[in-house]
């Protein structure tokens, strides 16, 4: 009885353990906030800049605002082939938009 009052007490207290740990946020999500208030700022130049560190982590949000910036000219200069390589990269990370845009962009829009 105790052996299994014990056992009963270990799996209770680590599930308890495990349910209080903290998921770490996605990798590059804060070079994307940061990209995200130097736009609100009007500082594109430093944007592009948060979101390419953004994408080179793999944050799909990151390689999306860096296929607008591309496609813009916001920040850097328009640039057709740069702005269908980061569109295809954040579609390849699961954001849709990014899909969308890529396919119709390389039809010629």
């Amino acid at each position: 009885m105790k052996f299994l009052l014990v056992c009963v007490a270990v799996v209770l207290s680590a599930t308890t353990v495990s349910c209080n740990k903290k998921k770490a946020p996605p990798e590059g999500l804060e070079e994307w906030k940061s990209g995200m208030l130097a736009l609100q700022v009007g500082k594109p130049h430093n944007a592009v800049g948060n979101f390419r560190d953004s994408c080179n982590r793999g944050f799909a949000k990151g390689c999306h605002q860096l296929g607008i910036a591309y496609d813009t000219g916001n920040g850097v200069k328009k640039d057709p082939a740069m702005r269908q390589k980061y569109y295809s990269k954040a579609c390849k990370l699961g954001h849709k938009r990014s899909c969308f845009l890529s396919k119709n962009s390389r039809k010629g829009r």
